[in-house]
């Protein structure tokens, strides 16, 4: 009526929300504002006019548009509110909303500024220009429309769909294609373009990019096929998003179909698996929230997204649109019932006008609306219960509102309908039974019913109530009043009934029971007082084993104690390898374990008829090492370690008989040990035998002044400790054993070099004085003769000539000899002491070499060998000649035992000097070698393969020692079985100051 104009409402045939037949009979509108129209042929059709406010525009044949044109693929608006609509074969579509006129631009063939083509996939106005995306290519005209000018993408822009055209704050012009992203000039050419590259990961993550948007930082967000991509223009680095199973706060879908900035600065993402917000977890991380926002099971895709002026969010999906408050995250859904366009929505389809109007197409046309013009039905649904069964049979419906049944019939269940029929199937049920349902339960309009089973006897109140497709619930429910009657013997005659039949049986049993208590209260008190008494020798008997238990816990934690503590003496006694260390720690401990003024160790020594007291401490004085008489027949010590066995004594006037009868306690006491005749004797005394295996080693002797000092636990204790003493003992001998052994390996080894010295000592002066001793014979001789002719006064001039010229020739070989002998002699002196005084002194290498390996050539003659000398001249030494000897000596004589199978081998001794303070020597042979598997251990002592056969293995350990410690050096060792042996000494001209080796007297005399 304000405006004066009609509005007809018709038959379309291809349109089944439209009327059902354009002959009207009746017209109805009923209290919940639904209009009813009843036609002739067409039947009675229905709308809701309480809710709504969606307009929709289609393109139908009777509009003038071919029945395959009418797709709206995207929408445009313009400023005026005229908008622009792109079709799939009906080329562009200006339509007025105001008068509802519309205007169609197609391609012309032939004409290039025409329309490019009939398909148009994207449109966007900016700047005054209409930008349109069709199959054939990118073009604009002017926002009102006019001629069109192409755009030049490139070969692969140009083949791509554009998706959308926007323009940044920066006034720079994007476009948006399924082939990447474009920058055009302000020439409107393209200045540069972003594709993705599988090698790049910071460039575009996917070429299918459908939407893109501006944030206030002015980054660049896109939507692409392959989820969302940041794209940091300074940088030109682009960010991917995407869907990652193994994290939750991951897009749930990675085709993003649109991107929205909201008036809120929330950046809200359309994709294929529903509606996502973008916010900042900890440490700023990207997380994407979902939302549900249509009442399907699973999230549906999401093809636009638009902003209304309240700040509420419209997407548009496959199932209809959906309206999302950002606070709250609430959703409405509207679908083809509310007024909105069968089928689903186009991606990207969607644009806002200028006064508020949105604006979404679809596969069936245009929806446009103004989101404050939105209406919900505020009527509330009548409810009504519709039917009543018992074990599936039907049953009137009772009068009153209210029903009985009985016990058998507690299986029933209840129909209801709410009578509201704007959308019957959007309509939503909450039921309950009062007296068993503890809430309300909802359904929905495929479930309109209740069932229930085995309900107990007693009262229940069904109520029901409904809501309509906007949720408006009803104000009253529905009820129903059903009592369920118990059966008889759950009545109140039959319980009473039962309860006066138990009573009277409990009362009898309680009268017998009383009768059998008194008799048997009389048998017990006859019990008890014989039990009585019975029990008070038992608890007698208890606290006597009670204490004797309490004693033995006593001995038993004690012995404990004891055992640990002895434990701890034998490790530490064992641990030790040093005899006065070993009895030091034992009087300490013993000391605490129990009174001991006089303590001893008693040493079966190696005469049988003497006992040793190495140790002993009288009032904590150490008392001298003394002897004792091994068969003193008043010496307890002897007959301890004679007989293998203790001596226990805690008054020695009274028990020393038991051990020696006849022996008056003042002697025994006397040979006890030193201290005894300070005028104090001992009257406690403990003697206990240190053995090992079947041998007496000695005893252990503990005495005190005081009479009864001892118990059998300190007897236990002393024979614990004496075998541990036994066995440190033990260990402490092989140990000095051990360190004999290998110093007389080591006396040995030098012997044998000193018999080497000896032997070529001998050989080298048997020439020389071999010859001046025949020429002294022959001398001595004619001397005899000369003597015996003078005698006989028959010594003719011509034989006294003849002596003279002898005895000069003689006394001259005689003195050549000695001379040579005496040189030999020097030269070995030389040697001899330089090997027994290990004295540092100046030498030069070549000489020493030449003395120490003179001592040596007889024996290697003998062997069959021979050793060359190749040491130079001039290579002059401050270190130890005697040490150093030793060890040429032992290189030669290891090789002789070990290189050398048969006669022939050939032995090298070398030097050269390595700079100015150090000289190199090898000592090399050509033998049998070193098996690779020996070479790390030839230097270890006692390592040697001719164990019993002339080898020690202390001949190359003595080496090594001497050449890494008094002289300084390093030595080494390199061999190949079959090929010889070299060893090589690096040694320092003059060696750091080192103390020589310490040699005992009998090591002199064996250098000497």
């Amino acid at each position: 009526p304000a405006g004066g104009r009609f509005v007809s409402y018709r038959n379309r045939a291809l349109d089944q929300h439209s009327l059902s037949d354009n002959q009207v009979a009746a017209v109805r509108i009923d209290r919940t504002g639904t209009l009813w129209v009843g036609t002739r042929f067409g039947g009675v059709s229905r709308t809701d006019l309480a809710s709504g406010g969606f307009s929709h525009f289609s393109f139908e044949p009777d509009n003038g548009y071919q029945n395959g044109y009418r797709k709206a693929r995207d929408v445009a608006v313009r400023g005026n509110g005229q908008v622009w609509i792109g079709t799939s074969g009906g080329g562009l579509v200006l339509f007025d909303p105001a008068g509802g006129r519309t205007r169609a631009l197609h391609n012309q063939p032939g004409n290039p500024a025409s329309l490019p083509g009939e398909v148009v996939h994207s449109l966007s106005i900016v700047d005054g220009r209409l930008w349109v995306g069709t199959p054939a290519g990118l073009a604009w005209c002017r926002e009102e429309g006019g001629d069109f000018h192409p755009v030049d993408l490139g070969p692969e822009g140009n083949a791509a769909l554009v998706q959308a055209v926007m323009k940044t704050r920066d006034g720079a012009t994007w476009v948006v294609s399924r082939a990447g992203l474009y920058l055009l000039g302000p020439d409107l050419k393209v200045r540069r373009a972003w594709r993705h590259d599988p090698d790049a990961a910071a460039s575009l993550g996917e070429n299918r990019v459908f939407a893109m948007v501006e944030d206030q930082d002015g980054i660049l967000w896109l939507a692409t096929d392959n989820g969302l991509d940041r794209f940091d223009r300074a940088a030109n680095v682009f960010t991917h998003f995407r869907q990652d199973d193994a994290d939750p706060d991951s897009l749930r879908h990675n085709r993003v179909h649109d991107v929205l900035l909201s008036s809120r600065g929330e950046l809200w993402l359309g994709t294929g698996g529903g509606l996502h917000r973008m916010e900042r977890g900890p440490g700023g991380k990207p997380v994407f929230r979902y939302f549900t926002i249509t009442d399907t099971a699973q999230g549906v895709p999401v093809g636009a997204l638009l902003e209304d002026g309240k700040g509420r969010l419209w997407a548009s999906t496959t199932v209809g649109l959906s309206r999302i408050d950002p606070v709250t995250g609430k959703y409405e859904q509207y679908t083809a019932k509310d007024g909105l366009i069968d089928g689903s929505y186009f991606v990207g389809s969607a644009a806002r006008g200028p006064d508020g109007q949105l604006h979404f197409g679809g596969v069936n046309g245009l929806n446009s609306f103004l989101p404050e013009a939105i209406r919900d039905n505020p009527y509330p649904p009548v409810v009504r219960i519709t039917s009543f069964t018992v074990f599936n049979k039907a049953r009137p419906l009772p009068h009153g509102g209210s029903v009985t049944l009985p016990a058998r019939d507690s299986v029933f269940a209840l129909e209801f309908a709410a009578l509201h029929y704007a959308a019957p199937g959007s309509n939503r049920y909450a039921y309950k039974l009062e007296g068993f349902d503890d809430a309300w339960v909802e359904t929905d309009a495929n479930k309109r019913f209740a069932s229930y089973t085995n309900l107990d006897p007693g009262e229940y109140v069904f109520r029901v109530r409904a809501s309509n497709k906007d949720g408006v619930w009803s104000e009253a429910p529905a009820t129903l009043a059903i009592t369920i009657t118990p059966p008889w013997w759950k009545t109140w005659w039959f319980r009473l009934l039962a309860v006066a039949l138990l009573g009277a049986a409990a009362l009898a049993v309680y009268r017998l029971r009383i009768r059998s208590l008194v008799q048997q209260k009389e048998r017990l008190e006859r019990q008890v007082n014989a039990r009585t008494a019975e029990l008070l020798l038992q608890k007698d008997a208890a606290e006597r084993r009670k204490r004797e238990a309490e004693q033995q816990k006593d001995a038993a934690d004690q012995a404990r104690r004891n055992i640990a503590l002895l434990s701890d003496i034998g490790r530490r006694l064992t641990a030790n390898l040093d005899i006065e260390a070993i009895m030091d720690t034992l009087h300490e401990h013993v000391q605490v374990l129990m009174d001991a003024p006089v303590f001893a160790v008693v040493v079966a020594g190696s005469d049988e008829g003497r006992l040793d007291i190495p140790y002993a401490l009288v009032d904590g004085r150490r008392a001298a090492p003394s002897l004792r008489a091994r068969h003193d027949p008043a010496s307890l010590a002897a007959w301890s370690i004679d007989h293998g066995r203790e001596v226990f004594v805690n008054d020695l006037a009274s028990e020393s008989g038991r051990y020696l009868p006849g022996a008056e306690p003042e002697a025994v006491a006397a040979a006890a040990l030193p201290g005894a005749a300070s005028g104090q004797l001992p009257c406690s005394l403990l003697y206990v035998p240190v053995a090992v295996g079947p041998r007496v080693l000695g005893t252990l002797a503990v005495q005190s002044y005081a009479r009864g000092a001892y118990q059998r636990v300190h007897l236990d204790m002393l024979r614990t400790l004496a075998a541990y003493v036994g066995v440190a003992l033990d260990n402490a001998e092989a140990y000095r054993q051990l360190k004999d052994a290998q110093s007389l390996l080591a006396s040995q080894e030098k012997l044998a070099s000193l018999g080497s010295l000896v032997a070529g000592v001998a050989h080298e002066l048997n020439t020389p004085i071999g010859n001046s001793l025949l020429m002294a014979s022959t001398l001595y001789e004619k001397t005899l003769d000369i003597h015996a002719a003078l005698s006989e006064s028959a010594l003719r001039r011509s034989e006294l000539d003849g002596y003279i010229g002898a005895a000069r020739e003689a006394s001259e070989l005689i003195m050549r000899s000695l001379h040579q002998a005496a040189e030999l002699v020097n030269s070995f002196r030389q040697v001899s002491v330089d090997q027994a005084s290990a004295q540092r002194r100046r030498f030069d290498l070549a000489r020493a070499c030449q003395e120490i390996l003179a001592t040596m050539m007889n024996k290697v003659r003998l062997e069959g060998h021979t050793l060359a000398f190749e040491v130079p001249e001039g290579i002059v030494m401050d270190s130890y000649p005697g040490p150093f000897g030793q060890v040429m000596i032992n290189f030669v004589n290891n090789a002789l035992l070990h290189a050398f199978e048969r006669p022939g081998g050939h032995m090298r001794l070398s030097a050269r000097l390595l700079d100015s303070a150090w000289v190199q020597l090898r000592f090399a042979d050509d033998g049998r070698g070193i098996a690779p598997e020996h070479l790390a251990r030839v230097f270890d002592p006692f390592f040697t393969t001719r164990m019993g056969q002339g080898g020690t293995g202390l001949g190359l350990n003595i080496a090594h020692t001497i050449v890494t410690s008094l002289l300084g050096g390093a030595i080494r060792v390199e061999s190949t079985p079959g090929q010889g042996t070299v060893f090589i000494l690096d040694l320092p001209l003059a060696p750091a100051e080192a103390r020589p080796p310490h040699y005992s007297n009998d090591e002199r005399k064996l250098h000497a």
